[in-house]
């Protein structure tokens, strides 16, 4: 559901004139294995362009090493904490996606990803997506209380006039 959101988003923008088109930004807030920036960049083509913001050094020398990561002209990693990250973009509507696909060190998605409190919602409230429209999505755990995560995600992005939430759940 969220990569035909982000296709209509790709149709949206290829539609316009080319007076009017922009280039496609994403946000990863977390790498892992730095398949779903490549596999976004090979998808999306040339007007794209992702930021990875990944806390761990450890992690983006994994990808690397283990599954063939690299960094392109069209994928830039940025050694960071996301939500400090997203902080300093918050009021420049740079992207036309979030993605967040973080967890600390017990395997848990940090909290600051999931309550109306701290940098990372403050940056969502105060436009870190563009205003034409934008996607957030992320991947949680299964036992997630997805009621107090949608609340905070509607609110932050209710400040920017967006807002509607839905949830998939994948099995494996």
């Amino acid at each position: 559901q969220a990569l035909g959101a982000l296709r209509g988003i790709v149709a949206s923008s290829r539609s316009r004139s080319s007076g009017d088109r922009h280039r496609l930004r994403v946000l990863c807030v977390g790498l892992a294995g730095g398949t779903v920036p490549a596999f976004l960049a090979q998808l999306l083509g040339p007007d794209f362009h992702v930021d990875v913001a990944e806390l761990e050094p450890a992690v983006l020398e994994a990808a690397r090493a283990g599954m063939g990561f690299q960094e392109t002209p069209q994928i830039q990693v940025f050694l960071e904490d996301g939500a400090a990250f997203s902080a300093t973009r918050s009021d420049r509507g740079d992207y036309d996606c979030v993605l967040v696909d973080a967890y600390d060190a017990a395997g848990q998605v940090p909290q600051e990803f999931l309550s109306t409190r701290g940098p990372f919602m403050n940056s969502l409230a105060n436009g870190l997506l563009r205003t034409s429209g934008g996607l957030v999505a992320l991947n949680l755990l299964p036992e997630t209380d997805l009621g107090p995560v949608f609340d905070a995600y509607r609110d932050a992005l209710g400040a920017q006039g967006h807002g509607m939430s839905f949830s998939i759940r994948a099995d494996g």
